[in-house]
């Protein structure tokens, strides 16, 4: 017996022209897969994930991080919210931020195309989400206004204005 209570067997393998493998393979009991955990961010009612992340300024940490490193690096391209960036690259994001979002970076290094980081962004949440992260950005809450560089980027994303709108 193997550790872990399984059944040990060994194995040895002729190989030609020359050669023996030797493999040692231990039966264990199939242990059950964990229970596969719901979203913890997308999908989440807003509401919801702001209490739970607990934050600062009633906005959660993925509109934080996109539009920091969107105000960043992305002002300055032509058609930023009209690109969508690569689907692999967005899904390993999506997922970043689904295990640990306080723990996502978005460097340019990790993520060199700025459209990865605005194609996440973008389908954040249901019209009544947008409008109320929109209303929340209006806001001059605790000392942290909007800089008038990305308002317009904001109302695009929001459905509330076209690309160009000032």
């Amino acid at each position: 017996m193997g550790s872990g209570g399984g059944r040990t067997q060994s194995l040895a393998v002729q190989l030609r022209p020359q050669g023996v493998l030797y493999a040692r393979l231990t039966l264990a009991r199939l242990q059950a897969a964990p229970a596969p955990r719901g979203p913890r961010v997308f999908g989440v009612d807003l509401g919801t994930l702001v209490a739970r992340e607990g934050s600062p300024g009633l906005v959660p940490v993925i509109v934080t991080k996109c539009l920091d490193e969107i105000e960043r690096r992305g002002l300055k391209v032509v058609g930023l919210y009209r690109l969508c960036g690569s689907a692999a690259a967005k899904k390993e994001l999506r997922e970043a931020f689904e295990r640990d979002s306080e723990g996502v970076t978005l460097s340019q290094g990790l993520y060199p195309d700025i459209s990865v980081v605005v194609g996440l962004y973008r389908p954040c949440g249901s019209a009544a989400a947008k409008k109320e992260l929109r209303e929340a950005f209006e806001r001059d809450s605790e000392g942290v206004t909007l800089s008038q560089g990305l308002y317009p980027d904001i109302s695009v994303v929001t459905g509330e204005g076209t690309p160009g709108d000032t």
